[in-house]
Order: structure tokens, then C-alpha cells, then sequence
């Protein structure tokens, strides 16, 4: 029976450490802060998003050049493509640079990092008016695991050369969006992003 006792307490401290061990660093916060002060919230319609005269930062720029979407210079395209971030109504959540490391107890509600979403609005019309009544629908775009909206790029400019609006959001943990890379507190989490990028 002694000897029973101290594989027990290992066994205890092996549960309890995995509920307490560091997060592993994440290689890209850097990149994704520069970038996330760069595109802000998404507080406006898409229209508005798209049409602001805003400068395009350093980072969105060669966000947009990785994944073939930055503007070229005299050339006329027939899309435009925006990034920005959607915050949760939690106070908490709504400061970008902080990563809460997950924990053993899983709240009832858990909150949402940002969520970085590219929108890509068809623009048919390049004589400087905006375009208006050649929009076909909305296409929402969600990756799969491990992935981001960046590699969907020739499809969604294959949608938008087809005049749909095109919303792909990066899910939590994943491409733009904040959260420890990969991982979540709950599934359910996965689908209340897609609810609120939708709902904006």
C-alpha cells in the first residue's frame, strides 16, 4: 500500500502540471501586432471599409503581396480586398495583445480572441464611381484546421471575378486572428466566430 502512495502523487502532479505548463512561443505575434494596429476594428460596413482612402501600412502590404492580393500600381483590377480585426463584447478580449493561456476549467461562456476577416468586394465599375447594382450575393469563407484565409486566395479571386462579395474570416488560433496558435477552449467557439462575422 506504501508504494502506492508516491506513483499516486505523481500522478498528481503530472495532472495538475498539465493545467499550469507555458504556452508555447508563438513565432508570428509579433508580425500579427504590427499588423492588427494597422487594419483596426472592422467597425464600419463593408462598403465603407473598402472605399476609405486609408493608406495601406508596411505589414497589411505584405500581408497582401504574400497572397497576391496588393494593389498594382496603374493597373485597374476588378476586386478590392480590406483586412480587419472583430473584437468581443467582453472587455477583456477587446485588448489584442494580451494571449489568456488556457486553463483545466472551461467557463460557460468562453470569450473570443479578435478575429482577423478579409473582405473582398467586387468592382466592376473603374471610372472612379462605386460600383452599384452588379453584386450577385455574399460568399462566406471558413478554413480548415491548421489553416488560414491567405491560401484561399485564387478562390476567392475566382469569386469575386464571378460578382460575389467574399467574407473569410481567420478562426481563432488561426492566420490573423488572436488566440494561442491551434487551440481552443471549446468547439462551440468555432462556430460563434462564424456567427459574429456573419451577424457584422
Amino acid at each position: 500500500m506504501q508504494a502506492d502512495i508516491p506513483i499516486a502523487l505523481l500522478l498528481a502532479g503530472i495532472l495538475s502540471s498539465s493545467c499550469l505548463t507555458t504556452q508555447p512561443l508563438d513565432p508570428a505575434i509579433s508580425y500579427r501586432e504590427r499588423l492588427w494596429a494597422e487594419i483596426g476594428p472592422l467597425s464600419l460596413p463593408f462598403e465603407e471599409l473598402l472605399w476609405r482612402d486609408k493608406p495601406i501600412g508596411p505589414e497589411t502590404l505584405r500581408y497582401l503581396h504574400t497572397y497576391g492580393f496588393e494593389p498594382v500600381s496603374g493597373i485597374p483590377t476588378q476586386w478590392k480586398v480590406s483586412l480587419g480585426l472583430l473584437f468581443d463584447q467582453d472587455s477583456q478580449a477587446r485588448e489584442p495583445y494580451l494571449v489568456q493561456p488556457s486553463s483545466c476549467t472551461q467557463p460557460s461562456h468562453p470569450s473570443l480572441p479578435p478575429l482577423g476577416v478579409l473582405v473582398g468586394l467586387p468592382t466592376l465599375h473603374l471610372d472612379g464611381e462605386r460600383p452599384r447594382n452588379h453584386v450577385r450575393g455574399t460568399v462566406f469563407l471558413v478554413h480548415g484546421y491548421l489553416d488560414h484565409s491567405g491560401s484561399w486566395s485564387p478562390v476567392i479571386k475566382k469569386i469575386l471575378s464571378e460578382r460575389f462579395v467574399v467574407v473569410a474570416l481567420d478562426l481563432p488560433g488561426h492566420g490573423v486572428s488572436g488566440g494561442i496558435r491551434g487551440d481552443i477552449e471549446d468547439f462551440s467557439q468555432y462556430g460563434e466566430a462564424v456567427r459574429r462575422v456573419r451577424d457584422w
